[in-house]
């Protein structure tokens, strides 16, 4: 019968060797030498030389072109039945990680002692701590993802993170960049009742900020507010300024100081109503100054924090 590496499943096995010349039995270690990943089979040098073509990967990691030191990829060679037609290998994934006899460079990734499961491919690494830790995703970035049992915590460490969907909504974080949340709706607080407890927020509709104590909005440079109207309903509206401009920021007339102009206005009238002239001459002429003249008004009636223009 001739021989085919890639028979199907249920198909006759190979007729045995009856003097033993392909006959191989135990197991060996090996370095991959090339990888066929359309048919999930590597090329193998063992240990004791020679070369076994396209061995079948046994498992769910498909080993590397080996390179010493910086690439390396053990595989454990065995054969089906002692049969050397039939080479199966399973990659010995621990080999790629450091023992207690290489000094300690601080990633727990890198030593299999310091874990319970450890699988490192390429730059990646998934792995179980011995203390209930378990890393999804350790990479030689350092970025990871990482849940404690412990403390019952999920650490996601990465410069740039999507929560939710591409299309639709989602939460996304950018590393000293930007924080976005992309929702058609949000509710919170403790009741969720839209527009009627804590913050609701409507897409293109409405965004409800209430509070029972205070809300508050602080930046360290600027809080901006545009839209055609804004409405403020208040018992009481306070602003806290030393500056305040109506009509623009180039506004620079200042407001009177409605109750002492009101006093001073009140002042005057009552001096031009009982006030009378010296010097007053029969006939044609002018008169004098009068007695008690009004004094001039100055800038202590005016405002030195709310400023308005003409137009905007």
């Amino acid at each position: 019968m001739a021989w085919n590496p890639y028979r199907e499943a249920g198909l006759p096995h190979l007729t045995a060797d009856q003097d033993g010349y392909a006959n191989r039995y135990g197991l060996t270690k090996g370095v991959v030498r090339a990888v066929y990943p359309d048919v999930r089979r590597v090329d193998v040098e063992p240990e004791h030389g020679g070369l076994l073509r396209k061995v079948l990967v046994i498992g769910d990691v498909l080993p590397e072109e080996h390179v010493d030191t910086d690439n390396p990829q053990h595989v454990l060679v065995g054969f089906i039945g002692g049969n050397m037609h039939d080479a199966v290998c399973w990659p010995l994934l621990w080999r790629r990680t450091f023992g207690t006899e290489t000094t300690d460079d601080g990633k727990e990734r890198h030593f299999y002692p310091k874990n319970q499961q450890i699988v490192r491919v390429k730059d990646l690494t998934v792995r179980i701590t011995s203390d209930n830790r378990i890393y999804l995703v350790d990479a030689e970035s350092d970025d990871y993802i990482e849940y404690d049992m412990n403390t019952r915590t999920v650490h996601t460490i990465a410069p740039h993170v999507f929560m939710g969907t591409n299309e639709a909504t989602r939460y996304e974080y950018h590393r000293d960049t930007e924080v976005r949340i992309v929702i058609p709706k949000c509710l919170i607080g403790q009741t969720a009742v839209e527009s009627a407890d804590g913050m609701s927020y409507l897409a293109q509709q409405l965004i409800h900020l209430m509070s029972m104590l205070q809300v508050k909005a602080t930046a360290g440079a600027e809080v901006e507010l545009n839209a055609p109207l804004i409405e403020l309903n208040a018992g009481s509206v306070v602003l806290n300024t030393t500056n305040s401009r109506f009509g623009g920021a180039s506004a620079a007339e200042q407001l009177l100081l409605g109750n002492q102009w009101m006093t001073f206005y009140n002042t005057f009238i009552t001096l031009f109503n009982a006030h009378t002239h010296t010097s007053v001459q029969n006939g044609p002429g002018t008169s004098g100054p009068p007695g008690a003249p009004a004094a001039a008004m100055d800038g202590s009636l005016l405002s030195d924090v709310a400023r308005v223009s003409k137009a905007g």
